[in-house]
């Protein structure tokens, strides 16, 4: 069985996270280990990486999979931070979604909570895009009735798989399982983001979470 990953720092030079391209090959080895055979690069564009324009990262990108010689499928999007540089990407420049189609992956700040987050919303809606919310069970703010929210806006939601076998605090546990036992889960991505974590996913056991499985597909 295949899978699709999503990886936030595989790209060298795209944040402050963001692996050399030694430890990016090694992970990307690891994952094709584990049967993963598409990877989508989503470096994150906020306002702390304001260099992380459409055209930067495409020219990173290009550079980065001719320099890989592995067997897994790469793909370029973006997850974009809703904040005051998204609301001005969101006018004056064409974003990178997932796959070419109208899914943008997006994100919050996990602890501050923005009271334009569901305006920005609105109007990514409008526009014609489908946020997919990463990680939204580390999010201390939202609740129950937002997760329903979200969904019933017509935004999709990505779960962290460290979120839910525990490694992301209690909080983003049980709500990552609640979430997937009320089928609001569209993704997931395997929160691999270094290597030195790797060994931690020698503890998951797939078999036993098919529901899981089948968001990797």
């Amino acid at each position: 069985m295949s899978y699709t990953d999503f990886q936030p720092y595989i790209l060298p030079g795209t944040d402050d996270w963001a692996l050399s391209s030694k430890k990016a090959t090694e992970l990307l080895e690891y994952l094709e280990s584990k049967g993963v055979n598409r990877v989508i690069c989503v470096p994150p564009v906020k306002q702390e990486n304001p260099e992380n324009t459409t055209e930067n990262l495409k020219r990173i990108f290009q550079c980065f999979k001719a320099q890989y010689k592995g067997n897994i499928e790469l793909e370029l999007a973006a997850r974009y931070r809703l904040d005051s540089l998204f609301e001005e990407k969101l006018s004056h420049e064409e974003l990178l979604t997932l796959s070419g189609t109208k899914e943008l992956l997006v994100d919050v700040h996990p602890l501050k909570n923005d009271s334009r987050i569901w305006e920005m919303l609105d109007s990514a809606l409008k526009v014609g895009y489908i946020p997919v919310i990463m990680q939204p069970e580390r999010t201390v703010y939202w609740y129950t009735e937002d997760f329903i929210r979200l969904k019933e806006k017509g935004c999709r939601l990505m779960m962290n798989l460290y979120s839910f076998f525990g490694y992301n605090g209690d909080e983003a546990l049980n709500y990552s399982r609640m979430l997937i036992r009320k089928n609001l889960y569209a993704y997931v991505f395997s929160g691999m983001e270094d290597t030195r974590i790797m060994r931690y996913s020698e503890r998951f056991n797939f078999q036993e979470n098919n529901e899981v499985v089948n968001l990797f597909k």
